[in-house]
């Protein structure tokens, strides 16, 4: 029984480690500037569905749960004019 209890209690710790591991790499890579612009690409795709407008941003960079950078943005219309143009937006959200 020891020696089952002994097991057990090995293969909980790995896993419990495992899932530690697997939580910090998805942090990490979240907060790279690549994931958020890849998440940002999917939000402009929906948003130029929903909008039926030609949405694109070129980059996404959060900066500490406060800041966001935004680059490149461009929104079209049905026309193919063009309605707005912004080299940067920087966002700063109160924590309050």
């Amino acid at each position: 029984m020891s020696k089952l209890l002994k097991i057990l209690g090995r293969s909980v710790s790995i896993s419990a480690e495992w899932i530690l591991i697997f939580i910090l790499f998805f942090v990490f890579a979240i907060r790279s500037s690549f994931i958020q612009t890849h998440v940002g690409g999917y939000a402009t795709s929906y948003l130029s569905k929903v909008l039926k407008a030609e949405l694109y941003v070129g980059a996404v960079d959060i900066a500490l749960f406060d800041k966001i950078y935004i680059k490149n943005v461009t929104i079209n219309d049905r026309k193919n004019n063009q309605l707005l143009f912004i080299e940067e937006l920087k966002i700063e959200m109160d924590q309050n």
